[in-house]
């Protein structure tokens, strides 16, 4: 199977993820609202310094609960701006965000959050995995691990990225180059 085909199949599986709701929960209730906005939230231990990330809106976030009442998934669509700013020096770069963000909660307490877009923000910050990364992307990244509900971080403890991606605590430092 050729690389092309291969993330073909690997976009079009996470796709069918996103879109198809966990069928077996019967009387299921949706909840649907504007992603919370982010005001200086504080990135730590990713980079070499503090990282700020504040979210301007714009993003619908879709619950989807059991019959329980418990969640069973959420869905981030839309487009919005970010921010990201090297606390330490001050130098601030920002990010048109255009993803699908499919998050499935299992009952372990776990997590496996798809992202698919072409401009995202994948965070892994190192906790289970010990490599720390803060990633500007464009196609598709896999994370598993567990999820902080006020920021909807996950602590990865596996994660594949397949696309393009850029460094970002290298893009805080030099800046961000334009393409030719």
């Amino acid at each position: 199977m050729s690389r092309r085909s291969t993330v073909s199949l690997l976009i079009s599986l996470a796709l069918a993820m996103a879109i198809a709701a966990p069928a077996s929960a019967a009387r299921t209730s949706t909840k649907v609202e504007p992603l919370p906005r982010v005001q200086g939230h504080i990135i730590e231990n990713v980079c070499e310094f503090p990282v700020e990330y504040t979210d301007r809106g714009g993003r619908t976030l879709t619950t989807l609960y059991d019959r329980t009442g418990r969640i069973v998934s959420q869905t981030i669509s839309g487009t919005s701006i970010v921010e990201l700013r090297n606390v330490a020096t001050g130098a601030t770069e920002t990010f048109e965000i255009d993803e699908l963000t499919s998050i499935t909660y299992r009952r372990d307490g776990t997590v496996t959050m798809v992202q698919l877009g072409s401009s995202g923000i994948a965070i892994d910050p190192g906790t289970s995995t010990r490599t720390p990364d803060l990633v500007w992307y464009g196609g598709l990244v896999v994370s598993r691990g567990t999820l902080d509900r006020s920021f909807l971080l996950a602590d990865v403890t596996r994660q594949t990225r397949i696309g393009v991606e850029g460094d970002i605590c290298d893009i805080l430092v030099t800046g961000l180059k334009t393409r030719h």
